[in-house]
């Protein structure tokens, strides 16, 4: 099962929808026709539903050549190390900092320790580490066939998250993690390496980006208009108030 949201982008996890297990994020998967990339890859307690998810849209799994993953985060990168097996020549793509946390990051280092805490992740849940492929920094491309994504590495929901933009005709998809939802809503923890500092430096240059879609790890997506949403949190970090967190 898989959410067709536009030609050539799926929809191919997520817990939200039922698509897979219940603390997947989403899982999106971008095809220009002749390559494709996964953008996150769940927390990893189904992967093989998520396989099968892909191989329903009929996309041939050899086009994959990349895992786009934006941050460390157990519901977002523990289903990378299951995934890499089924797509081995996809390289997965991160910032540095990322890359350490996915290689070698403690519980604490994760916030697992206190999401466990919550009933965030089940108590016995254990994290998959792996080693990321390619490391990359501001303003990088990542090329597909006939698409490019653009990289920005933004700091406040974690240390080195990674926005990624893709550039298709004449539409841009902001593909954002947990930096940002819509309705401008920001995605600060009470977690390692989670900071509203690390929004003011990184929120005033994303918002100089030119978007259409804005597409979250969580909650709804917007495919139009994404645009307001950045202009929606610039506006809250105005303020002496806290702004809406999730």
């Amino acid at each position: 099962m898989y959410i067709k949201l536009e030609e050539g982008l799926f929809l191919i996890g997520s817990g939200l929808y039922g698509l897979s297990n219940w603390k997947d994020c989403s899982i999106y998967l971008i095809s220009d026709g002749k390559a494709s990339a996964i953008v996150d890859a769940g927390a990893g307690l189904d992967n093989d539903t998520v396989y099968q998810n892909f191989l329903e849209t009929g996309i041939a799994p050899e086009s994959v050549k990349y895992f786009l993953l934006t941050h460390a985060h157990g519901d977002h990168a523990g289903g990378l190390k299951g995934l890499k097996k089924r797509f081995p020549k996809a390289q997965i793509v991160t910032s540095a900092q990322e890359a350490e946390l996915l290689e070698k990051g403690t519980e604490e280092e994760l916030g697992l320790d206190l999401a466990k805490l919550c009933g965030a992740y089940p108590k016995d849940y254990r994290y998959c580490h792996v080693q990321a492929d390619r490391i990359v920094e501001n303003g990088e491309r990542l090329i597909l066939e006939k698409d490019w994504i653009e990289t920005f590495i933004a700091a406040g929901h974690t240390e080195g998250s990674v926005l990624y933009l893709l550039h298709r005709r004449n539409k841009n998809y902001l593909f954002c993690g947990d930096y940002l939802f819509l309705r401008g809503i920001i995605g600060l923890l009470n977690a390692p390496g989670s900071s509203l500092e690390g929004y003011r430096k990184s929120l005033p240059e994303i918002g100089k980006l030119s978007i259409d879609a804005l597409l979250p790890g969580h909650r709804e997506f917007a495919l139009n208009h994404g645009q307001r949403f950045l202009k929606m949190a610039l506006d809250n970090m105005k303020s002496t108030r806290l702004p809406p967190v999730m």
